[in-house]
């Protein structure tokens, strides 16, 4: 499995979370969840470098889903995190970050998903500069948000991108360092995240409310499923609510822990965070006493329309 994420699989059963308002800072084993950082909203794409930096997009605006000036005018920043969790610093490109989706490390390079611009903004973290990749291979898709590119991985030295596609998705492998499209394969419906879930590459199929694999096994989640970390320990996925996208920011959403061979443990309940965007297992942080902002709901399925 550690082919499809950018984590090594450690026991751990800590976890950084992004959501529409917070960064929270989960243990599902303990049924504890915690604010890490909010006001900079929506987050999504969250990363971990090699050298144990913690990076997490920020959009910088909650109404961006719903109203399309807001988006257009979005820029996007990267927070910088350090073990104890703390920001340490803010990276800004001297180009507009719109639309900002997952993010990816590999490389010494930060790979960040601009959907609004069909783009992917790299950062390399060696020479601090900034530069712009456009995946989609037709000119006419550029500055514009055709295929909804939301999820970025290094897989058997292949970049992967997940097009969206507002339907029917596909996974784009390109060759790597010439960036030169190779395949693509259709996989999920509204697709996110790239994992691998019993022996196949996979994706969180979130319209259909399910995972789904490239050899079609499945398994059913309800609710907007996205977001996935998986370690030795187990696998933490988010579950967010259907719903128009100017009602998504005040909606609750609950994780699901799962074991490592995705038998279902525990929900955990977080109210009014919005929508559930990433998880990124943490094997090396040092966790502080955070403010609790969630409560444990253990034992049943929590069904989610």
């Amino acid at each position: 499995m550690g082919s499809y994420n950018t984590h090594r699989l450690q026991e751990t059963t800590s976890f950084l979370v992004s959501t529409t308002h917070y960064l929270l800072a989960v243990d599902p084993e303990a049924g504890s969840i915690k604010r890490v950082h909010s006001g900079k909203g929506l987050y999504f794409g969250l990363t971990e470098s090699p050298d144990g930096f913690i990076y997490a997009a920020c959009r910088n605006a909650t109404e961006g889903p719903e109203n399309e000036s807001i988006r257009a005018a979005e820029r996007g920043t990267i927070l910088v995190l350090n073990q104890k969790l703390q920001v340490v610093e803010e990276l800004q490109a001297p180009f507009p970050l719109r639309d900002v989706h997952g993010i990816a490390c590999f490389d010494h390079r930060l790979w960040i998903t601009c959907s609004f611009d069909n783009m992917v903004a790299i950062y390399d973290l060696a020479t601090k500069q900034w530069s712009q990749w456009y995946p989609a291979p037709n000119t006419a898709d550029r500055g514009r948000d055709v295929h909804h590119f939301n999820t970025i991985r290094f897989i058997n030295n292949k970049v992967c991108l997940i097009a969206h596609c507002f339907g029917p998705s596909q996974l784009w492998f390109y060759e790597y360092p010439s960036l030169q499209l190779n395949n693509i394969l259709p996989l999920g419906n509204m697709a996110h995240d790239v994992i691998e879930f019993e022996g196949g590459i996979a994706t969180c199929s979130s319209a259909e409310g399910c995972i789904v694999n490239a050899c079609g096994q499945q398994l059913v989640t309800g609710g907007f499923p996205r977001g996935v970390g998986s370690t030795a320990a187990g696998n933490l996925l988010g579950i967010s609510i259907h719903a128009p996208r100017a009602e998504r920011a005040g909606q609750d959403a609950i994780l699901k822990w799962y074991s490592p061979d995705w038998r279902f443990r525990s929900d955990l309940f977080l109210q009014g965070v919005g929508m559930i965007l990433d998880i990124l297992p943490l094997d090396r942080v040092c966790l502080l006493p955070y403010e609790e902002t969630a409560e444990e709901v253990l034992g049943h399925y929590s069904s989610l329309k």
